[in-house]
């Protein structure tokens, strides 16, 4: 699956700056939560940023084992300029490509506030739609991809950091906490992770992924610096200060519609359709038009957009018109649940039973996913 394309090229012999400042680029202030978004990655060893940060004591010995099988990590920084809030953190075990930049460009500008849900509680309220966006001159933020997907979000072509050192050393300065004792542990959030000691069940958790831990450790470490106090901020915390400024300036510009973030941050692929419509993962998706556009073309091969935080809804492109249109979900209860959450829960039931028949399987999977977000016993997680 590719990172959604775009068709108009950037011209990179333009000068980016940031609101027609150019000359005086060194003293340029953001002023309010999402005005600048500033991205940049960093090679980080985990386990030695969990001993640092103090959280490393607290976690369940077998995450503990898995984490230690697993070398240094290149993790990707979207952070909010003005506030110092981390927007996105995003881990891979290879150098970024465009794709891993886009994908944490998507997951700055998404909620990710997690009030509840078979992962514990995590409080996470920095997203939005940023004005503009600065980037380091590695390959991936340099590459048409990346360029073309924020000039779709902001209107504008993304800034190079060259352009403006004393913004991107707030990214830098990041980088440098987290591998020196200089994040606050916070120890009631770190109880309600499931990968705490008291919480990680070995029997449980088996069908979570490497990623699946890491994703979660992340959120963890952002919880804990975004609730330390940074002498840059006047004493307050990332999350004072976000929380501060957002109600100041009656609220910040919302994250795209989940139309608009499908279109922007799509998976892309292709799939033929059939008479239950077009099936992905076990899950069939349906429309009127789209039936009828089958019964023309059974052999067609649609283009196809998915949201991979929220799996109700798909794209597909009218081969006559070229438009994108919707086609829904036939299997209920899937708002919002993402395409990692859905797959987990997959290889959830299908680890602790027999094997069902197809509509077995999507009942059992659906009762699953209601159960973990519930919180009922016996749950998934």
């Amino acid at each position: 699956m590719s990172k959604n394309p775009t068709n108009s090229p950037i011209n990179k012999s333009d000068r980016v700056t940031l609101d027609g400042c150019a000359h005086q680029a060194s003293v340029f202030k953001p002023s309010h939560p999402m005005q600048l978004l500033v991205m940049d990655n960093h090679k980080v060893n985990i386990v030695r940023a969990c001993v640092n940060l103090g959280v490393w004591d607290d976690l369940h010995p077998e995450v503990k084992t898995r984490l230690e099988t697993t070398e240094s990590l290149w993790v990707s920084l979207a952070m909010d300029a003005c506030t110092r809030s981390v927007c996105a953190l995003h881990a891979t075990s290879h150098p970024p490509d465009a794709g891993d930049a886009i994908a944490t460009l998507a997951m700055a500008v998404r909620n990710k506030d997690r009030p509840s849900g078979p992962y514990g509680r995590s409080e996470w309220p920095q997203c939005g739609s940023p004005d503009a966006v600065l980037h380091e001159n590695a390959a991936c933020y340099t590459s048409d991809a990346f360029g073309k997907v924020v000039m779709r979000l902001t209107g504008k072509l993304a800034v190079s950091s060259s352009q403006y050192p004393h913004l991107a050393a707030r990214g830098e300065r990041f980088w440098s906490t987290l591998q020196r004792h200089g994040v606050q542990t916070c120890q009631e959030t770190i109880s309600t992770s499931f990968l705490d000691k008291r919480s990680y069940d070995s029997e449980k958790h088996a069908h979570l992924t490497q990623q699946d831990l890491l994703d979660d450790l992340l959120r963890l470490l952002v919880w804990c610096y975004h609730n330390t106090r940074n002498a840059a901020l006047d004493g307050e915390t990332p999350l004072q200060r976000w929380n501060s400024l957002a109600a100041a300036n009656n609220g910040i510009a919302p994250p795209p519609s989940r139309a608009k973030y499908r279109d922007l941050f799509g998976l892309e692929f292709t799939r033929k359709a059939g008479a239950s419509g077009i099936t992905i993962l076990n899950v069939d998706y349906q429309s009127s038009q789209l039936t009828d556009l089958w019964s023309l073309d059974p052999d067609h091969e649609f283009e196809l957009r998915v949201d991979d935080q929220d799996i109700s809804v798909i794209s597909y492109r009218d081969p006559h018109s070229g438009c994108w249109c919707d086609a829904a979900s036939s299997q209920p209860g899937l708002e919002n649940v993402s395409l990692a959450e859905w797959m987990a829960t997959v290889r959830f039931v299908m680890s602790r039973c027999d094997p069902f028949e197809e509509s077995e399987m999507k009942a059992e999977v659906s009762k699953a996913l209601n159960d973990a977000r519930t919180g009922r016993p016996n749950q998934m997680l």
